[in-house]
């Protein structure tokens, strides 16, 4: 009997575009696909708008990105037009699209760098400029395009929008509950899937994707699962939206679960930053650079302390006075090179050594008015080579005349001593100064620390071992190097520096005969995230150095 017109299924139906009667926003994106899906929550914020979207670029995987992008963004009731952009405009510097920035100077570089957009299509966002954040290696995709634009993040979920999609896997033959299993060669790690394998050999699973990566999935773990083929973003999302759960790696599977709400297992890379949303569950907790072992015995450190100093009198005082009374069982050196403002006697009561460099006729480079000094450059080079003859010191720290240290910072730095090694079981530099000169560097972030693959030299503490493989290093060179000193150790050891992301020093050196900043340029190289106690004294300090009204507390 035919079923009443009632009865009858009914076809969903996609909403209407709302009608727009200002002017409606433009956005350009020539990203890769996972890049463009990450941009959708700011256009969403921003009220929607056009679409323009280039075919590719020179770093992009694949090439037809707007074809294979299309119907899915059509869907998208916030997305009134969908539009591929002219070829031969809107092009960026490689830096830009390769994401390799990796100092503040060139950072504000390729900020002001012209574009040459087509005249008659005005672009009200770049979204290709989210790689300029200065946290894009820290935060996950989706905020920068906030923090680019200076706008608070906003992710709401779900943000990508499906219609009719149980169709589309009807006609898959696909029925009942199943999950799906997505591993792209690109960001792949040591992890076995054979655990997950396992964990859902009872389950109708299917691998998507791209072929190749499917051939390459089943011989590695020589498993027998079919593969469902799709011919653009919209059929995958649309399996990804029918499936109970999605086991992956970083991919544009991965956005696609986290546009649609999906829930999903992941194989973290350590080039990616984890949402923490309620529908991620990481399958390789253990991988990444570093192990925390928080609850391992905190070592009894000998460290010694060594500190450059020359001239700048009032900064010299207050930095040496917060690295000596607050030391604990360390040892303070400091190095008198060749200052004309004071002598040794004026430097004794802030250390437990002072010493008067020898004349020397090495190049300064970072201070040309110090003739006879060694500077910091070669003085470095100098202690390496001295320390590893010490056998009574573990480790060497060395910061710099002009750096406020927190009461804890030698306690900060046995902790994370005592408790970090990489994946190799080896000990890693340390560095108490978060600074916005180095967070485009940062490899992973692991909360309270982060790993970067340069430090602040105004913080840096080194074992004797890593001491050893530096001087190890610099004996195979005809002369020592005379330049960024700090950048050199951690190229010689091929590690990457630990650095606390709460500041447990302060920087300074905006006074007169400063090596780091113009005169007066209080903020250019100040700490991210001090600690209370430097938040706390940081302007009255700074008064003292200007004014010279600050009474110096013993």
């Amino acid at each position: 009997m035919a079923k009443s017109r009632n009865n009858r299924k009914k076809k969903k139906k996609q909403p209407k575009k709302p009608t727009i009667n200002k002017r409606v926003k433009n956005y350009l994106h020539s990203g890769s696909l996972g890049d463009i899906i990450y941009s959708l929550p700011f256009i969403l914020s921003k009220g929607g708008g056009n679409l323009y979207i280039k075919d590719t670029h020179s770093h992009a995987v694949m090439k037809g990105q707007f074809l294979l992008m299309k119907s899915l963004l059509e869907q998208q009731t916030y997305i009134f037009k969908v539009e591929e952009y002219p070829s031969d405009y809107g092009n960026k510097h490689e830096d830009i699209m390769g994401g390799k920035i990796e100092s503040i100077d060139r950072l504000m570089e390729m900020r002001n760098q012209p574009i040459n957009y087509h005249p008659d299509i005005k672009i009200d966002y770049d979204l290709d400029l989210f790689r300029l954040s200065p946290y894009v290696f820290k935060e996950h995709l989706i905020t920068s395009y906030f923090t680019y634009f200076e706008r608070n993040p906003s992710l709401k979920l779900p943000f990508l929008n499906l219609y009719n999609y149980k169709s589309f896997i009807e006609r898959k033959g696909i029925k009942g509950e199943y999950i799906l299993i997505s591993r792209t060669s690109r960001y792949t790690t040591p992890y076995d899937w054979n655990e997950v394998l396992e964990k859902t050999k009872d389950k109708k699973r299917f691998f998507v994707g791209l072929e190749e990566d499917y051939i390459t999935f089943c011989s590695t773990y020589n498993c027998d699962m079919k593969f469902l083929p799709t011919t653009d973003i919209c059929e995958l999302a649309y399996l990804i939206k029918g499936c109970k759960r999605i086991y992956c790696n970083t991919s544009v599977s991965l956005a696609l679960a986290i546009g649609l709400k999906k829930p999903y297992s992941l194989e973290v890379h350590h080039n990616h930053v984890v949402t923490g949303l309620p529908l991620e569950t990481i399958l390789n907790k253990e991988v990444g650079l570093i192990d925390m072992d928080s609850s391992s015995p905190v070592k009894d450190l000998k460290i010694l302390i060594c500190v450059p100093a020359y001239n700048r009198k009032k900064v010299t005082e207050l930095s040496l006075k917060s690295i000596y009374e607050n030391k604990k069982n360390a040892t303070v050196w400091v190095y008198n090179d060749w200052s004309t403002e004071y002598d040794n006697d004026f430097l004794e009561p802030f250390a437990d050594k002072v010493i008067k460099l020898e004349k020397s006729n090495k190049k300064v480079v970072k201070n040309e008015k110090n003739i006879e000094g060694m500077g910091v450059q070669h003085l470095r080079w100098y202690q390496f080579r001295e320390f590893i003859k010490m056998d009574e010191y573990d480790a060497l720290y060395f910061t710099d005349s002009d750096a406020i240290h927190d009461p804890d910072y030698t306690d900060v730095l046995k902790n994370l001593y005592s408790q970090i090694k990489d994946k190799k079981g080896q000990r890693l530099p340390i560095s108490l100064y978060n600074s916005v000169f180095h967070t485009l560097s940062t490899l992973e972030d692991r909360g309270g620390i982060v790993v970067r693959k340069t430090g602040a030299g105004i913080s840096q503490m080194y074992d004797k071992e890593m001491c050893r493989k530096i001087v190890e290093k610099l004996d195979l060179l005809e002369e020592d190097p005379d330049y960024e000193w700090d950048y050199r150790c951690l190229e010689f050891l091929d590690r990457p520096i630990i650095t606390t992301k709460n500041s447990y020093v302060e920087h300074y050196g905006a006074t007169e005969g400063s090596m780091h900043t113009t005169e007066g340029d209080w903020d250019r190289d100040r700490a991210v995230n001090p600690t209370q106690h430097l938040a706390k004294e940081r302007d009255k300090i700074i008064n003292y150095l200007e004014h010279a009204t600050f009474e110096i507390r013993r």
